[in-house]
């Protein structure tokens, strides 16, 4: 059941120009993935297109200056990462799984059977690794000590969520919401049905926070990321028949929620013709009092400049220099870390 719409307030009258604290360069022209250490002031980056797969690496920056702290080199780019419950990390690169050292990065353990193709969603739970690939509709569960894994068929556009010791969150793009036991042991639990969504994240309060709108659109043999959304939803997760929506005012796509759930961070999208044609840019980064929906930040990077992170718990954003800008080194990109 949705409720009316609510509509988002401005504390700030425009997007301010963000506040660098560190640029840096990466290897890779684009597409570069990144994730936030959990626990320590930390990003970890993995290498873009136009690097050797042989030479492609993991790497560790500090988040106060942006250097390099370890590295590691796994024959393929990393898709995926998570944190495991003894401290390493978990990676998933083309059909590989890997457990690295928390500190140092160094391979400790690795599977390679069944293990999905170019998983790009991964959850540790138990003594099990769930992983999926966005555009294939089922979820994995790789039991890290036998090896065997199990599938269940979901849904596409899948994002996966750890949301209590025992259980994880599948919330397919189509909208189907679903709950299931770590190792998937059983078939997941559908809870709700709610109108498509493009993104979603999941705060320690138990609320599914959900950017409404379409995924992907297709025009004849193209298909391509759908219109940015204005509309944001909620759900908590044991009162799931209730949607609560709210239009921020502001054109998005990714959406990322603070652990203690007091706020709502969105990456905001500025349209912006190249060669005639028309694309949408991840220019901002704002900010919303979960309570009321009041934006009490909203951050803009540099021109050529595109947001791929965001941090609310640390209040920090990554951003790197877009893949339509020219740049004096085809192989490398240029990152930036800012305030918001």
């Amino acid at each position: 059941m949705a409720v009316p719409r609510k509509k988002a307030t401005f504390a700030v009258s425009g997007p301010q120009t963000a506040i660098i604290r560190w640029r840096t360069s990466v290897p890779g022209r684009m597409a570069h993935r990144l994730w936030v250490h959990p626990d320590e002031d930390q990003v970890l980056v993995s290498d873009g297109w136009g690097v050797a797969f042989a030479a492609l690496r993991l790497r560790v920056l500090r988040l106060d200056d942006g250097r390099e702290v370890a590295s590691t080199r796994l024959g393929n780019a990393v898709r995926a990462l998570t944190r495991s419950l003894d401290g390493s990390w978990l990676a998933a690169s083309d059909t590989k799984l890997f457990r690295l050292d928390g500190a140092t990065l160094a391979p400790i353990e690795k599977w390679t059977s069944r293990i999905p193709r170019y998983a790009d969603r991964l959850v540790a739970g138990g003594q099990f690794a769930h992983a999926c690939n966005h555009s294939e509709p089922s979820l994995h569960a790789v039991n890290l000590a036998t090896g065997a894994v199990k599938r269940r068929r979901l849904g596409s556009h899948m994002q996966i969520h750890p949301w209590n010791s025992e259980n994880l969150v599948a919330a397919c793009g189509d909208g189907r919401i679903w709950v299931g036991s770590f190792g998937l042991e059983a078939m997941p639990r559908q809870i709700a049905s709610t109108p498509a969504f493009c993104d979603s994240a999941l705060d320690g309060r138990g609320r599914l926070w959900l950017s409404l709108g379409m995924y992907e659109e297709k025009s004849g043999d193209i298909v391509g990321p759908a219109t940015p959304t204005s509309c944001l939803a909620c759900m908590d997760l044991l009162n799931s028949s209730v949607l609560d929506e709210v239009d921020l005012g502001l054109p998005f796509w990714q959406i990322t929620a603070s652990q203690t759930g007091k706020t709502i961070s969105v990456i905001a999208t500025s349209r912006i013709v190249v060669e005639g044609r028309t694309i949408w840019r991840r220019t901002d980064v704002a900010s919303f009092q979960a309570s009321d929906f009041r934006c009490i930040s909203w951050v803009r990077v540099p021109d050529a400049f595109e947001v791929l992170l965001i941090s609310p718990d640390k209040r920090i954003a990554l951003a790197a220099r877009s893949s339509d800008q020219s740049q004096s080194d085809p192989a490398a990109a240029e990152l930036i870390c800012f305030n918001f």
